[in-house]
């Protein structure tokens, strides 16, 4: 069996920055509340995401879409995936007040 690493490298393990990942997770609770938000099970999957990773400090971040009230309950990847386009403006708060944080943190700026 011949896996063509040369050609096709493997997708490395997306491993989150620590610092990064507690500052998005303190982040996202004060927007949508600690009880609207969850840590993803750890998962064999992979996702090119790794490949930033590898380069630059940063956290996976997962915007949940599921609303049974407009059958958005499939997974993404489905041929029955339907977003609920109400978390999108959620999202969008979330990376920007990472943004702005990110950008005030003495610490961050000092580092990279």
């Amino acid at each position: 069996m011949e896996f063509f690493e040369q050609e096709h490298p493997p997708i490395p393990p997306t491993i989150n920055d620590r610092r990064i990942y507690e500052n998005v997770q303190r982040l996202s609770e004060q927007i949508v509340g600690k009880k609207n938000t969850q840590i993803a099970p750890h998962l064999m999957g992979s996702e090119d995401f790794a490949f930033y990773l590898e380069r630059v400090p940063g956290s996976l971040l997962l915007i949940g879409t599921r609303n049974e009230k407009i059958d958005s309950i499939h997974p993404p990847h489905s041929p029955y995936y339907t977003i609920d386009e109400d978390a999108l403006p959620i999202g969008a708060a979330i990376h920007a007040a990472f943004a702005h944080d990110y950008l005030l943190d003495a610490n961050y700026s000092r580092e990279n």
